[in-house]
């Protein structure tokens, strides 16, 4: 069992460090680049929020029945979306 542990923590390791960076990245820049990127962090979540309520009662209803590596591929298309989306339209608008 605790190997299995171990590889997930390895598997856990990029993303820690992408978020060390990004967290860098936060700290260093300006005002109105870390408005925006908050603000696309918290529209992308809530849109990953609202596919996943959406994809749970799909599955609660037995509309579908996707496997877990649909499941992940679905919960991070639209994370990455959301925030994609969100980022696109804050930096249209503030920096029109």
């Amino acid at each position: 069992p605790w190997q299995k542990f171990l590889w997930i923590l390895l598997v856990l390791m990029p993303f820690v460090w992408t978020c060390k960076i990004y967290s860098q990245y936060l700290i260093e820049c300006d005002e109105v680049e870390r408005k925006i990127e908050l603000d696309a962090i918290a529209v992308g979540s809530f849109f990953t929020l609202t596919c996943c309520l959406v994809l749970i009662l799909a599955i609660a209803t037995q509309l579908i029945s996707p496997s877990a590596k649909n499941v992940l591929a679905y919960v991070l298309l639209s994370l990455c979306t959301g925030y994609a989306l969100s980022r696109g339209y804050w930096l249209w608008r503030y920096l029109k």
